[in-house]
């Protein structure tokens, strides 16, 4: 009897491990937002923001979504002619 308890201790323990893995799996956007804080921020005024998915560390990409950047009042204001990309939209599943 202590045998069987010691089987569906094991498969219950195994279960309840494996549950966040499988919740984590179903989820529809892998990517997660970081807000870094501190005095960041977008030339918009919204909190400066990255967006990392978690995977295989062996296989590793980093990717600067071409956005450039903005040296003065001309360059940054969104309402002429700015000389970055305000706002990246990324497909989940990218």
């Amino acid at each position: 009897m202590s045998s069987l308890r010691a089987v569906f201790c094991a498969l219950l323990g195994g279960a309840l491990a494996i549950a966040p893995l499988i919740a984590g799996a179903q989820d529809s956007d892998p990517w997660e937002t970081i807000y870094p804080g501190g005095d960041t921020q977008c030339a918009t005024g919204t909190p400066y923001s990255f967006h990392v998915r978690r995977a295989n560390p062996e296989k590793v990409m980093i990717f600067f979504n071409g956005g450039g950047a903005c040296w003065s009042a001309g360059s940054c204001d969104i309402s002429g002619k700015p000389t970055y990309r305000p706002f990246a939209n990324a497909e989940a599943g990218n």
